[in-house]
């Protein structure tokens, strides 16, 4: 007979009810203290956490105030480089602070006219490099963010004259992606 439970623990007393000796996440020598039932639903992940529903609607609160920006370039770009360039290049309304979640940067604006303002314009450029924005939404996670599409203006330098035609343009820009206007 396994002394193995339904919540995916071993039972080293014999009850189904996991002990916090017994758990990994168990602390201390919280050995006699038993984990209530319902905090371990679907077997090894964990309790169930719950959240403070004040703190939760300030984090929400936070994070519609941001714009999710894409570097479209090889360099990545720290956010204290981004926050200090902002504050040196851009005029803004209210404090545009960056930070930098993998290859996804929040932008967090104190005022709701600069956000709408990096939304409307949908690219900026940093030292050379595009960003891309698009709009936070309620439950996304960053590495399911999707920017739909940028417009782009391409100058090919150094092209022969017979080159210069609008046939080369189309090929350039289906390289690019989908073309708006040639």
């Amino acid at each position: 007979m396994s002394n193995f439970n339904r919540s995916g623990y071993f039972d080293m007393g014999g009850s189904s009810i996991p002990r916090a000796h017994n758990n990994p996440l168990g602390h201390g020598n919280n050995s006699n203290k038993t984990i209530p039932q319902h905090a371990w639903r679907y077997p090894r992940t964990g309790p169930i956490l719950t959240l403070n529903p004040n703190s939760l609607l300030r984090f929400k609160a936070y994070w519609g105030k941001c714009v999710l920006g894409y570097m479209v370039d090889y360099r990545v770009f720290s956010a204290f480089a981004l926050n200090r360039y902002i504050e040196d290049h851009w005029v803004t309304r209210g404090r545009v602070r960056v930070h930098r979640l993998g290859d996804i940067y929040a932008l967090h604006c104190t005022n709701d006219e600069d956000k709408e303002d990096l939304l409307e314009r949908s690219v900026a450029s940093f030292d050379g490099a595009l960003m891309v924005f698009t709009k936070w939404s309620q439950g996304v996670v960053p590495r399911s963010v999707r920017f739909p599409y940028t417009f782009l203006w391409v100058r090919v330098y150094g092209l022969p004259f017979e080159y210069l035609t609008m046939e080369v343009a189309d090929v350039v820009g289906n390289l690019l992606g989908r073309q708006y206007m040639v």
